[in-house]
């Protein structure tokens, strides 16, 4: 594999950053974690190459950073001018990622945080220095570096409040972010403290005496059903809880008789 920096010897050697052809890399074979490309090649064009990818030395196949190196050659390709798969091709349209990729002068050039080398080449920043023990430590490291990040969560509250912001500031960068207006939208009503009595009355209307009856659901079998709607074939009414009230006030007048 090529590289500015001299190889690396072993483990213990420390991590460094070394920048290589981006052909050079090789993804992890198997790897399960699946990716919105559309979504990183938005993020990389309009915020740059943020955080490079990490190599194992004992296998030279990523560990971190698969997603990013399939977005980056995608993005090679448009600006380019080779073909891009039809699906990604409406991402270049927008804004930042055309000013992200441009500039702002209109002409299409590699991401910030990538360099090229005196022929052209994309050269990637790319961690060395960590070499696995064996497979199922590379694996557990693959997975690690995406499962932590999904079971740590959010703020939810601290997140919409980011998101709102940015939103009113540049909602272009809302996407770039992840999130769609809907999206936000959901998380701050979410979070939003219940509407008083006097604006769900506004909207809905004040309530009626029916509003507050509780409902009662109730699990019988078949041949309980059965005897319900024989006793409350003379209800007045199909419905269930017209039969059910039949027939409690049927039971309250014959246990007042009783009495």
């Amino acid at each position: 594999m090529d590289s500015t920096s001299p190889d690396v010897t072993g483990p213990g050697e420390g991590r460094r950053i070394d920048y290589v052809p981006l052909d050079d890399i090789a993804g992890t074979d198997g790897n399960p974690k699946a990716h919105d490309i559309g979504s990183v090649i938005r993020s990389i064009c309009a915020l740059g190459y943020t955080a490079p990818a990490v190599l194992d030395e004992r296998t030279e196949q990523l560990v971190i950073g698969n997603g990013r190196l399939e977005a980056l050659r995608i993005i090679r390709a448009y600006v380019n001018g080779d073909d891009v798969p039809d699906k990604y091709e409406p991402v270049f349209s927008e804004k930042p990622v055309k000013d992200g990729l441009t500039g702002g002068n209109g002409l299409a050039r590699h991401p910030d945080g990538v360099r090229l080398d005196s022929e052209g080449t994309w050269l990637v920043p790319l961690v060395r220095g960590w070499a696995s023990a064996d497979d199922e430590q590379a694996r557990a490291a693959v997975i690690a570096d995406n499962q932590l990040t999904v079971i740590g969560g959010w703020d939810d509250r601290a997140l919409a409040e980011w998101l709102d912001d940015i939103a009113a500031d540049n909602p272009d960068m809302l996407e770039v972010a992840g999130f769609t207006r809907e999206a936000l939208d959901d998380m701050l009503a979410a979070i939003a403290p219940p509407p008083d009595l006097d604006a769900l009355a506004d909207e809905y209307g004040d309530p009626d005496d029916s509003d507050l009856w509780p409902i009662l659901r109730i699990k019988v079998p078949p041949h309980v059903r059965n005897t319900f709607y024989s006793l409350t074939e003379n209800a007045g009414g199909t419905e269930d809880s017209t039969r059910f009230i039949h027939l409690v006030e049927v039971a309250a007048d014959q246990l007042g008789a009783d009495a």
